[in-house]
């Protein structure tokens, strides 16, 4: 007597092949089966599978019907109190990686018109409405207070700080902290990101000297060349 195991929408299925008896014992063996660990077992590991693919669309965004969620902002939640933390608790790389996020708050306040906003540091953030907002667990926004806390774990990276800090902002810029599918958003966010890569590069080039264009007395720098094209 041979047992097949078949995955269907309802999940997994024993089927019995048996060359000449039918009916009642056949009812009976599958109920045996069913109640035999390996089965059980089995079901465990369809039911994890399960709940890992679900949670891999609704990260990563290929579920159309859930909003995107960055993939470490979906490992924390937002609780009931906003808990504000000391800045100068940090170890010396994340303070130096806050303080340039300051000073980015500074470059888009001056370079896109962004309002002007305080930032600060959070062990904790509280839940909010930020419904289709990929990072509404890194950060909360008081507009009352032009307060924006941020998550410290986000000071862990300058990138993800950098990125995190121009979401934010563009978000505030059009007083809409909820949808990242707003036109008016993305316009101003991807600038904000232009604005932050140009002076990065400008940044490195006042550093490192770059090689000079053309020769003779026409010869120009190429971040003279380049801040021709400065946004």
């Amino acid at each position: 007597r041979s047992i097949t195991l078949k995955q269907s929408s309802s999940g997994i299925n024993a089927e019995y092949g048996d060359e000449g008896e039918e009916g009642g014992e056949e009812s009976e063996l599958e109920r045996m089966f069913q109640g035999t660990d390996i089965f059980k077992q089995l079901c465990s590991l369809e039911e994890m599978l399960g709940v890992k693919g679900r949670n891999a669309l609704r990260v990563s965004g290929a579920d159309k019907a859930r909003p995107y969620l960055d993939i470490r902002d979906a490992q924390w939640a937002n609780s009931d109190a906003l808990r504000p933390m000391d800045a100068t608790k940090l170890s010396p790389s994340n303070f130096v990686i806050y303080r340039f996020g300051l000073f980015l708050s500074r470059l888009l306040k001056s370079r896109c018109g962004f309002p002007a906003v305080t930032v600060l540091l959070a062990d904790a953030l509280p839940h909010n409405t930020y419904r289709n907002n990929a990072y509404r667990h890194s950060y909360f926004y008081k507009e009352e207070q032009s307060v924006l806390f941020v998550r410290k774990e986000r000071t862990d990276s300058v990138g993800e700080f950098c990125v995190v800090i121009a979401h934010a902002l563009a978000h505030i810029h059009i007083q809409d902290m909820r949808d990242d599918n707003s036109p008016f958003f993305l316009r101003h966010f991807y600038r904000a990101l232009r604005i932050i890569c140009t002076d990065m590069f400008f940044g490195r080039t006042r550093q490192h000297q770059l090689p000079t264009i053309g020769g003779g007395e026409g010869e120009v720098s190429w971040e003279y060349a380049l801040s021709l094209g400065r946004s």
